[in-house]
């Protein structure tokens, strides 16, 4: 009951997140008309998180894992808020965007290392594999339910109700965390925090199977994903004209793409070798892009 309330939690918040994450490149095409700024917000969006997502995994070993996630559902609640009262006020600007982003992504890389070991404290270590399929199942069916919801808010009533629904997200992400009972708590550490970094920092370069999947997660991304999400909001109203609506239906492809592949995953595709079939999906995506 526990982990069934804490992936119901992760997944509302995913659903928030990407609902907002299509209403700011919507919005901020629509003030500027201009790709640079997208790209700005995206970037402004994401950066922050590569600097703070590590610490938020040494912090996950010292600190209550559910209070660290439970404060960023806080956080990413009033940031979002911010950008509704700013909305609505007539008071938002591009670079008020993009300062509101900056902070939302800070924020964002403190949720991913608690949500990945709450798993691991939420269900018995024998369902921990299966555990670990279905919240990132959670996770892609965020990506698929935000973007049909900012495709039909986006078309009829516009970023406000967006940003409103977002809000509403995390406070349901919020309650749902709240009622999750978890006895895990964190034990004495003995090594100081910047050792205790230094010494995963450590773990990842000397590990040359983690050192592949980083260095492919990252060329994936960089080559491809950023431009796939920063700029679909251009592709839809510059190249097709199709608004709101459109930006929406083109990112709820690539999250029912993604939801289709982790069922995949979970089921025959457990059976496929790692390296053949992660050297399949790099073609797959190169092809698609």
């Amino acid at each position: 009951v526990a982990f069934a309330r804490f992936l119901l939690a992760n997944t509302t918040s995913a659903v928030g997140q990407f609902l907002q994450g299509l209403a700011v490149p919507f919005l901020i095409n629509q003030m500027t008309d201009s790709n640079t700024w997208v790209g700005a917000a995206a970037f402004a969006a994401l950066i922050p998180a590569v600097v703070t997502t590590p610490i938020s995994g040494t912090l996950a070993d010292r600190i209550d894992r559910k209070r660290i996630l439970l404060v960023a559902y806080v956080l990413q609640g009033c940031i979002t808020g911010g950008l509704l009262a700013l909305h609505q006020a007539d008071l938002l600007t591009p670079w008020r965007i993009i300062g509101l982003l900056l902070a939302s992504g800070a924020v964002s890389g403190f949720q991913w290392a608690p949500i990945q070991s709450l798993s691991a404290v939420l269900v018995p270590r024998e369902l921990l594999p299966q555990a670990i399929r279905l919240l990132s199942i959670s996770f892609t069916v965020g990506r698929s339910v935000g973007p049909a919801a900012a495709a039909l808010i986006l078309a009829f009533a516009g970023p406000g109700l967006a940003f409103a629904g977002t809000v509403g997200c995390y406070l349901v992400g919020l309650l749902l965390l709240s009622s999750v009972r978890c006895h895990w708590e964190p034990g004495e550490v003995a090594e100081p925090f910047f050792t205790q970094f230094r010494a995963g920092i450590d773990y990842v370069r000397s590990n040359p199977s983690i050192r592949l999947a980083l260095r492919l997660s990252f060329m994936m991304a960089f080559l491809g994903a950023a431009f796939a999400y920063s700029l679909t909001a251009s592709v839809a109203d510059d190249l097709f004209g199709a608004g709101g609506g459109g930006l929406g239906a083109l990112a709820m492809m690539l999250g029912l793409g993604s939801v289709l592949g982790g069922i995949y995953i979970s089921g025959p595709g457990g059976q496929v070798r790692r390296s053949r079939l992660e050297a399949a999906v790099a073609l797959l995506f190169a092809f698609g892009m």
